[in-house]
């Protein structure tokens, strides 16, 4: 059995500089389009001493237009003997597949956005049809998407689910006490609030309306 070990290096003056030590790069005789890049791959000898490949690296261009080229970064594995995407990551995302459908992306994470500050983790199931995001959005707003339904579980039981018409709680929901707004107090339709006296509701803007609480058990 022979071993060979080859090293590839460089060396300059520099202290603090990376510098590309090998290119692998595809060229074309033709018109270059998205998609041209180039690839490594790493593998073995299966059980039939066959030659085959376990993983490859990928990388491409999705914009070959001069001096605003695109690249991405593509891992594929070996899956039930074909190659799969198993995970891309461009500028500001980074996507997981389905490993028994690698056009179906499972899991997104976007860490983040040239045109926003945003974090962001998505889900869809294989049908595309069902689509789930959790999002960090500028200015610090979190927002949760679903496709049909949302829920709040706690130890594998649903305490609260958000459809587009209603909110629903498993228990009775507890609403702190405020300070009593006044008749023209800041307000937006809608808000809710009470003291030992009155049950307060906002009819429109900075206008409420307000109810006694009487009698008891």
């Amino acid at each position: 059995m022979a071993i060979v070990m080859d090293t590839f290096h460089a060396e300059d003056s520099t202290t603090n500089t990376v510098v590309t030590i090998a290119e692998f790069i595809k060229k074309s005789s033709g018109t270059a389009a998205a998609g041209i890049g180039a690839a490594i791959a790493l593998g073995g000898e299966d059980g039939a001493g066959n030659v085959t490949q376990a993983i490859q690296i990928q990388g491409y261009l999705t914009d070959v237009t001069n001096t605003s080229e695109d690249g991405v970064f593509k891992l594929q594995l070996m899956t039930a003997g074909s190659m799969a995407d198993a995970m891309t990551i461009a500028l500001n995302s980074l996507s997981f597949y389905d490993d028994t459908d690698s056009t179906a992306i499972f899991g997104r994470c976007r860490l983040h956005s040239a045109t926003s500050d945003r974090a962001q983790f998505a889900h869809r199931d294989r049908s595309a049809s069902n689509q789930y995001a959790l999002s960090h959005l500028a200015g610090g707003d979190l927002q949760v998407n679903g496709t049909t339904n949302l829920f709040l579980q706690i130890a594998a039981t649903n305490v609260m689910t958000l459809t587009s018409t209603a909110v629903s709680f498993a228990q009775r929901p507890t609403f702190a006490e405020t300070s009593s707004p006044t008749s023209g107090g800041t307000g937006t339709a809608g808000m809710f609030t009470w003291d030992a006296n009155y049950l307060y509701i906002c009819t429109a803007t900075d206008t409420w309306k307000r109810v006694a609480i009487t009698g008891g058990y």
